[in-house]
């Protein structure tokens, strides 16, 4: 029993006398592993994932209080990060822009109604609630959005008790 604890003692005598040259070594190691490590890790991650997930569900605060704490403490790493990477993907991330603006501006302003097919504008146009559990929306001009709330019966109107639970009272907006 002596001798093992003997061992034991030499052993952390010898890892702190030789901390930084076991620093340096760790480094170079993980460095040229890599690919290797990241590949068992990869593996591990597949095979464990319902682990990993119930960790995580019973960890949540404590994570998200570590994550906070590292984005606090690596502020200025992080922007370096993010202002690398926007830089070097700087034409992709431009195209994408311009795509998403075309798509807003279409949304936006210029569509057709989903029930006569004429084009409206942002002016003429109105977003109509055809379930709102799940919450699905059309796009009609004013004219077709008011002559569907004055039928009688019209499947493109959800029931009352949808309006009144999604809207959160008795009293519905009579703006149409």
């Amino acid at each position: 029993m002596k001798n093992k604890e003997e061992r034991k003692a030499q052993r952390k005598a010898y890892c702190e006398s030789h901390k930084e040259e076991m620093k340096t070594y760790l480094k170079a190691y993980r460095e040229s592993h890599k690919e290797e490590m990241k590949a068992q890790m990869k593996a591990y991650n597949e095979s464990h994932k319902e682990e990993i997930k119930a960790y995580r569900e019973s960890h949540k605060e404590e994570i998200k209080a570590q994550m906070k704490a590292y984005k606090e403490s690596h502020k200025e790493e992080i922007k370096a990060q993010m202002k690398a990477y926007y830089e070097s993907h700087k034409e992709e991330m431009k195209r994408i822009k311009k795509k998403l603006k075309e798509i807003h501006k279409f949304a936006k302003y210029d569509s057709t109604c989903y029930l006569c097919g004429k084009i409206i504008t942002k002016h003429n146009k109105t977003l109509h609630h055809i379930t709102y559990f799940p919450e699905k929306e059309i796009t009609l001009c004013k004219s077709c959005h008011i002559s569907i709330h004055h039928q009688e019966s019209n499947e493109l109107v959800p029931p009352k008790e949808e309006m009144y639970k999604f809207y959160g009272t008795l009293e519905l907006k009579t703006n149409i």
